[in-house]
Order: C-alpha cells, then sequence, then structure tokens
C-alpha cells in the first residue's frame, strides 16, 4: 500500500484509472471518497484499510486568507502586499508544508488591480461598502466571503493573514502549522492584544496572523459597531477542546497596525 506523504491522492488517481483529483478542488475531493466507498465495498474493505486512513489524514487543505485594502497609500500597500506574499510563499517552501493554497481578499469592488500579479488566487468583495464601519466586521465578512466562493470545506484549516504584515523566516506560527498533521491542532493562536500578548485562554487575540479550522471559523460572532474583531476571534476559541489549540509563544510576524512601522509579535 501506498506510504507516501500524500499518497492518497496518487492511489485515487491510479484505482481511478486516469481520472485525475484535484486537492484544491473540495467537489472533486467529495468525488474522490465516494469513488473510494463504492470501491471498497466491491472489493472489500481490508484492501482500502490502510488508503481510508490517509484519506482521514489527508482530507483537508490549509488556505491563508490575506486581508488587503488598496484604496490608500496605493505605493505602500503595494510594496506591502508583494512582500507579505513572497514571504508566505518562502516560509511554505522552507517549512515544506503541504497542501496548502494562498487565497488573497479586497473588498473595494471588482475591477483589476496589481494584487492579480502576485500568483495567488483573489476574491474582491463589496463589503467596504457595507453600512457598519467597523473594520474587522468587513473584514471577517471577507473571510466568509472567501470560504463560500472557494467552497472551503469545514475541516480546512484557515490562516487569517493582513497582508501589510511580514512573516519571519523562523515564524513559530509556521513551524506549528508544518505539524499539523501530527498535531491535530483546530486552532494556532497568540492571545491577548498586540500592546499586552498573553500565554493563557481569553476573548482577545491577534488577529494578524491567526489559524483556525473552518468550521470554528463560521461560528464567529459579527462584532458591533464598538466591538473588537478580536474579541470574538477569541471567544469562538471556547468552542474548542484545549488540547486542540496552540498557544505559540511569539506568532513570529512584523506587524504595523494603525502606521507603517513595524515591530515583531
Amino acid at each position: 500500500m501506498i506510504r507516501k506523504k500524500g499518497g492518497i491522492w496518487l492511489g485515487i488517481t491510479y484505482i481511478s484509472k486516469g481520472n485525475n483529483v484535484s486537492l484544491t478542488n473540495p467537489s472533486s475531493r467529495v468525488s474522490a471518497t465516494r469513488f473510494l466507498l463504492r470501491t471498497g465495498v466491491r472489493l472489500g474493505w481490508g484492501f482500502f484499510e490502510e488508503l481510508f486512513i490517509y484519506l482521514y489524514i489527508y482530507i483537508y487543505m490549509i488556505f491563508f486568507i490575506v486581508t488587503a485594502f488598496i484604496s490608500i497609500d496605493y505605493e505602500i500597500r503595494k510594496n506591502q502586499y508583494e512582500n507579505c506574499i513572497k514571504k508566505i510563499n518562502e516560509t511554505i517552501k522552507n517549512n515544506d508544508i503541504k497542501n496548502c493554497e494562498i487565497i488573497i481578499v479586497e473588498n473595494n469592488g471588482n475591477r483589476k488591480t496589481y494584487l492579480e500579479d502576485l500568483g495567488c488566487k483573489f476574491l474582491y468583495t463589496n463589503n467596504n461598502s457595507l453600512s457598519n464601519v467597523n473594520k474587522g466586521y468587513k473584514e471577517l465578512q471577507d473571510v466568509l466571503d472567501c470560504i463560500d466562493e472557494f467552497k472551503i470545506s469545514d475541516d480546512d484549516f484557515i490562516v487569517k493573514i493582513t497582508g501589510r504584515y511580514i512573516l519571519d523566516s523562523d515564524s513559530e506560527f509556521m513551524k506549528e502549522l508544518k505539524n499539523l498533521e501530527e498535531t491535530k491542532y483546530d486552532c494556532i493562536i497568540k492571545y491577548g492584544p498586540y500592546f499586552k500578548p498573553v500565554d493563557y485562554k481569553m476573548e482577545d487575540c491577534i488577529t494578524g496572523l491567526i489559524g483556525m479550522r473552518c468550521k470554528f471559523v463560521k461560528k464567529i460572532e459579527k462584532p458591533t459597531l464598538h466591538e473588537c474583531v478580536e474579541w470574538k476571534w477569541g471567544k469562538v476559541t471556547y468552542l474548542i477542546e484545549d488540547e486542540k489549540i496552540c498557544k505559540v509563544k511569539n506568532l513570529g510576524i512584523n506587524i504595523c497596525p494603525g502606521n507603517n512601522e513595524y515591530f515583531f509579535v
């Protein structure tokens, strides 16, 4: 039986006699699963036992959702977003992170922008026009719209990252993400506000870089006008078992909230 990492998908392609399976296409993954179930029933479960174990392990994807807003500071932000994507790709490669996809979402309407030249999937929304002026509300809606648009599955892992922020080459967050198949974490998080991070669970966190299973992201409450969206991301983690939460010491990212002066968290 196949033992190579990710070999489940090679196995499906082989067994289905050339019907290639796209790991990044949820409907294709479902079709592959149904195929294996039918074949398992026909030929006997014993032969497919190990194959089903691999299917369970590798069925999920990691989606990096990069939030962007390009209507101000055009050249500065263009440089920031280019550096952000470059660093994400670099750390993905250096940490040998498999089964991942980068999506850029921008909320000022559908038109052609330089974001389309960054080599990622992209989505334009109209959420900046929402009546609620809470920026965190609009950003959360952008993430939820990505989930709907790209048909991201409940067990897929969402990495939400602010597009102006730059990953550190030795990011602790990315190291934990690399080991996700073994640890089975449902959340990778740094609790507390960015100016006073903590090492314990609370209803506040840094959302410039945060990882969470899609099924929990979809349960995040929308903030009211005067609430911080960070409180809502923190609150939803109370639905996750403590042993399924990775509380990192440092995220390993350089952030610049409210200005262009970077510092490490």
